[in-house]
């Protein structure tokens, strides 16, 4: 009978054992996990769109910590001194449709009187500083292909590598305010570089001319060419950008490998967004501009340019 007691009491103690132990570790998981949602809200009542990076930091008996979630040092591009960056951008052109016509897009209907034509036929377009200002004010776009040139300089006493480029967009609705439809059909410059603006994450895709025109080949630009810049040595590179469903402003992300590490640059055009629209679609088949509230075609006279004109955009069929 005694012996039974004995083996009762050890039952009883072994119970309490593995209550305890399991409610300390119930309560571990709850706190671990509590901090996971504590994390998770306090990013999303933060209100920043994107990845969310989690670092947590697990702590065992005998061990100091380990750290999951962060990337190795010095893997992540720093944005780049904006005093001293490894790269200097020494010029950007102002995106161009690529069709190498003029034509462009406005968000808004633009009523000009025969007055205000013939002073922005005269005075505005010829003039490169007076139509870049115009086009600025009025919100200008490029149309469906957008073109930008950008010449590079090396600008560290070493060799670096521009290891990828991304874009930085907001897209919405194309514009359907005003449309310029150009004169000439002029082909345009090379493109080396595409973006497709119509993909969730655009990568800078190899282009070539092929029977269908420009095409982009899907492959990463910079997976298949190196381009290093060595000290005071310059790089010229067109870059374009492409919609069929969007009216999409957007900024170009460039990443510069180093002996010190990868810096972020970003490049637009003297500080404002580069803008590309897809057309807006038409009404009717044969009215390929009645999806505008206002249109202007570019005219010439036995080959003469003459200027642009007021159309009907909904009877227009040019």
């Amino acid at each position: 009978m005694a012996r039974l007691l004995e083996w009762g009491k050890l039952g009883n103690w072994w119970n309490k054992q593995r209550v305890s132990e399991r409610a300390a570790y119930i309560s571990g998981t709850l706190a671990l996990t509590g901090a996971l949602v504590g994390v998770l809200v306090t990013q999303m009542a933060g209100g920043s769109a994107g990845t969310v990076v989690i670092n947590i930091t697990t702590h065992s008996p005998g061990a100091s910590g380990v750290t999951y979630g962060k990337h190795a040092p010095g893997t992540l591009p720093q944005p780049a001194s904006s005093s001293s960056p490894p790269i200097l951008v020494e010029s950007v052109t102002e995106l161009t449709s690529i069709s190498g016509d003029g034509s462009i897009a406005l968000p808004r209907p633009l009523q000009m009187t025969a007055a205000e034509l013939a002073t922005f036929n005269k005075g505005v377009v010829p003039n490169s500083s007076r139509y870049s200002a115009w086009y600025a004010s009025h919100d200008g776009a490029a149309v469906s292909f957008g073109l930008t040139t950008v010449t590079l300089r090396g600008n560290m006493e070493e060799s670096v590598h521009i290891a990828d480029m991304k874009v930085l967009k907001n897209c919405g609705r194309p514009f359907t305010g005003t449309y310029f439809q150009g004169y000439t059909q002029g082909s345009g410059e090379t493109t080396r570089i595409g973006f497709d603006l119509d993909s969730p994450d655009p990568i800078p895709q190899q282009m070539a001319i092929t029977g269908n025109g420009l095409t982009p080949l899907g492959v990463n630009f910079f997976a298949q060419e190196y381009i290093s810049l060595a000290p005071g040595e310059t790089t010229t590179l067109a870059i374009g950008a492409f919609t069929t469903h969007y009216a999409c402003s957007f900024r170009l992300q460039m990443i510069v490998a180093t002996s010190h590490g990868a810096f972020s640059e970003v490049i637009d055009y003297h500080g404002q967004p580069f803008i590309v629209t897809a057309r807006a679609a038409s009404l009717h088949s044969n009215l390929p501009y009645s999806g505008y509230q206002s249109a202007y075609a570019y005219f010439a006279s036995n080959g003469v340019p003459v200027g642009w004109e007021k159309v009907n955009p909904a009877t227009y069929r040019k």
